[in-house]
C-alpha cells in the first residue's frame, strides 16, 4: 500500500499540485479535459466516475469530461467518505 501511495505521488506531481490536496491528502479538486478546454472543479461537485479506457469520466449537473488517469489511480486520492 505505502509503495503504491509513492508511485502514486510520483504519478501526479505534474498535475496536481498542494491546492488540490486537503490535509487528509483526498483531493479537493480536480482537473477535467473538455474537448479544448480544461475545467478545475470541487471534487464535491462530481456525482459519479466510469472507468473509459486509460481514462475517467466524470460526471457532473453541467456536464461530462476526462481526467487523463487510471481509475486505480484517481481511487487512492478521494475520500472514502463521498464515494464509497
Amino acid at each position: 500500500m505505502v509503495n503504491e501511495k509513492i508511485n502514486l505521488i510520483t504519478d501526479i506531481e505534474a498535475d496536481v499540485s498542494p491546492p488540490f490536496l486537503s490535509p487528509d491528502n483526498d483531493l479537493k479538486r480536480l482537473k477535467i479535459h473538455h474537448g479544448d478546454k480544461i475545467w478545475i472543479l470541487p471534487v464535491e461537485d462530481i456525482i459519479y466516475f466510469q472507468a473509459h479506457g486509460r481514462y475517467v469520466k466524470v460526471f457532473t449537473a453541467q456536464g461530462e469530461g476526462l481526467v487523463r488517469k487510471a481509475l486505480k489511480n484517481l481511487l487512492l486520492q478521494l475520500s472514502l467518505d463521498r464515494f464509497w
